[in-house]
C-alpha cells in the first residue's frame, strides 16, 4: 500500500538557513548574505578581518581606537542587560562573509532602532571602533540600517573601502520596515519607529498535542530579539512566561499554524 504524503511547503529560505546553523554551525542550502555580498565589498569600510588580531603582539594592523567605520553583516547572537539607569543595552556578535565581531549597543540607540536588532537579522552598522588592551576590538553601533539589495546604503566619497563615509545615502527603493514588526488588526500603530511599545501575547490551550506545545517553546527561544512576549498555558489568565522576541512574520506565520489565530496577539503595549 503506497502511503500518501501530505503536500508540505518548504520552510522559508531564512529560516532554513537559520535553522541549519544553530543545528550544524554551518549553511547548507546558501548564505543569508549571499544576495548582499557585492554591496558589502564596494561600501563596508571594515570587515571581520581587520578584527584578527595580526600584529607582532596581536595587534590589529588597521583599527584605531574611536575611528569611523561602516560595516555589515548577520547578527548571530544578541545579549540585552539592564544598566544601573534601568536601560537596556545589548552586545551582538555579528558575522559577515570573513568571521565574526561584537557590536556594542547603547541604550539610546537600542531605543531607537530596537526593531532591526534580532537573530538572524541582516544589517548595515554605523559606529566607532574601540580599542582597549588586552580586549578585541569592538565597535560602538551609533547607526543600524536593514542590508538589503534594494535598500539603503552608506554614503562614500568613493568606491571600495577607503575613504570612512560617513551618513547614509538613499539609493533605489526605500527599506519596508513594517515586516519587522507583525500588527493585529485592531492594534493602533507605534508612534515612532524603533519605539519598544507592542507586545506578543500567546495563549497556549490545553488541549494541544505536545509535540505543537514544545514548537511553541522553541519557536519564542529561537525567535530572540527585544519584544515582550507573554506565554499563557492551560487557560490561565496569569502569563506562565515573559520572554522577548523578535516579532518577525515567519515567528507569527508559524505560531498561528500551531495555535490558531485567536491564539496569537501582537498590540501595542
Amino acid at each position: 500500500m503506497a502511503v500518501e504524503w501530505p503536500a508540505i511547503p518548504e520552510y522559508d529560505s531564512r529560516l532554513l538557513m537559520a535553522m541549519e546553523k544553530d543545528m550544524l554551525g554551518l549553511y547548507l542550502s546558501g548564505h543569508p548574505l549571499d544576495s548582499v555580498a557585492a554591496l558589502m565589498e564596494r561600501h563596508a569600510t571594515v570587515t571581520a578581518r581587520d578584527f584578527q588580531s595580526t600584529g607582532e603582539e596581536g595587534d590589529p594592523i588597521r583599527l584605531k581606537d574611536g575611528q569611523p567605520v561602516i560595516t555589515a553583516g548577520i547578527i548571530t547572537e544578541m545579549k540585552s542587560i539592564s544598566t544601573r539607569s534601568n536601560k537596556m543595552m545589548a552586545f551582538l556578535t555579528l558575522e559577515d562573509l570573513y568571521g565574526q565581531f561584537e557590536v556594542i549597543v547603547f541604550p539610546n540607540v537600542l531605543e531607537s532602532q530596537a526593531q532591526l536588532l534580532a537573530r538572524e537579522q541582516p544589517v548595515w552598522v554605523e559606529g566607532r571602533v574601540s580599542v582597549k588592551e588586552e580586549e578585541e576590538p569592538k565597535i560602538l553601533a551609533e547607526r543600524f540600517l536593514p542590508l538589503a539589495p534594494d535598500g539603503q546604503l552608506p554614503r562614500l566619497p568613493g568606491s571600495g573601502k577607503g575613504g570612512g563615509g560617513r551618513g547614509f545615502q538613499h539609493h533605489g527603493k526605500a527599506p519596508v520596515m513594517e515586516p519587522q514588526h507583525v500588527y493585529s488588526k485592531d492594534a493602533p500603530s507605534p508612534g515612532q519607529p524603533g519605539r519598544l511599545d507592542i507586545r506578543m501575547k500567546v495563549r497556549i490551550p490545553a488541549e494541544i498535542p505536545e509535540r505543537d506545545r514544545k514548537a511553541v517553546h522553541a519557536l519564542l527561544h529561537y525567535f530572540d530579539g527585544v519584544v515582550p512576549a507573554y506565554v499563557y498555558e492551560n487557560g490561565s489568565r496569569a502569563s506562565s512566561m515573559k520572554l522577548s522576541v523578535h516579532a518577525d512574520p515567519i515567528l507569527s506565520d508559524a505560531l498561528v499554524r500551531l495555535l490558531g489565530p485567536d491564539n496569537v496577539k501582537i498590540e501595542a503595549s
